[in-house]
């Protein structure tokens, strides 16, 4: 028998026009241009769920201002219900921790990480896509990795036992997929 997940949250609904951002205290300013950047790519599968705090009777907002700002962006400026966690009987000050050491442990995909990504989920790769992450890795590493993958299947494995090469270019065909 599995033992019970105790998380220290609660997945509630609320309303945007509720949550109170304290960036005179430890949070950060608001990026418009950030803000724009996820609405652009936003998918609601992925979203995380903003962290919020119950203190003194509002909600205060420890980590997903912008994509809370973005979620509102794009239902036309209005406030709107948002999944979120929200923590209980937290002092400003572990608000403040909390934030402290989440936002330091995130990092973006790297342009390899993301193919791979991409390819073994059988995503429909345009030739134009793969030339720019592959570029990406070229710019990055100064190498590609020449991998030839017959069947979608093995894709991982292929990957795997990439061999460095100098620089490459995505090519895409029927029998697989190499660059």
């Amino acid at each position: 028998m599995m033992n019970a997940v105790v998380k220290p949250y609660h997945e509630m609904c609320l309303n945007s026009s509720e949550l109170i951002v304290p960036r005179d205290t430890y949070q950060r300013a608001l990026h418009p241009a950030r803000v724009a950047r996820i609405a652009k790519e936003f998918d609601e599968r992925v979203a995380n769920e903003p962290k919020i705090s119950f203190r003194d009777g509002h909600y205060y907002v420890m980590d997903g201002q912008n994509t809370i700002a973005a979620r509102k962006f794009l239902n036309g400026g209005d406030d709107l219900q948002i999944r979120c966690k929200v923590y209980f009987n937290m002092t400003e000050q572990e608000e403040a921790l909390l934030f402290a050491q989440q936002t330091g442990i995130s990092e973006r995909l790297s342009a390899g990480q993301k193919l791979r990504a991409l390819i073994f989920a059988g995503r429909n790769l345009g030739g134009q896509t793969v030339n720019k992450l592959c570029q990406k890795i070229v710019d990055i590493q100064n190498e590609c990795f020449s991998i030839q993958i017959p069947h979608t299947a093995n894709v991982p494995q292929f990957i795997a036992h990439g061999k460095p090469t100098q620089r490459g270019k995505a090519l895409i065909g029927n029998d697989g997929f190499k660059f």
